[in-house]
């Protein structure tokens, strides 16, 4: 009996501490995932240039991108400043 509990409950916590958040996307990729066009294909993991553009993402080793999905750096700005 415990033993089935003590299961259960670290099936939710690690599906809690894994998981993702989309706004504007139903397939976020990566930890915090902003689609600003929401225009983001609903399957997969790629995504077109264009797309990208109105794009913010927060990764699992805490890199922030603007207009990047994949940024290298701990903050990567694709784009122009204005």
């Amino acid at each position: 009996m415990n033993k089935s509990i003590l299961l259960t409950c670290f099936g939710i916590f690690s599906n809690i501490l894994f998981s993702q958040v989309g706004v504007q996307t139903a397939n976020p990729l990566g930890n915090f995932h902003v689609d600003g066009k929401k225009d983001n294909p609903k399957t997969g993991n790629t995504v077109s240039l264009v797309q990208e553009q109105n794009d913010f993402i927060i990764t699992k080793d805490a890199k922030v991108g603007i207009r990047n999905i994949s940024p290298n750096q701990m903050l990567d700005v694709n784009g122009k400043t204005q």
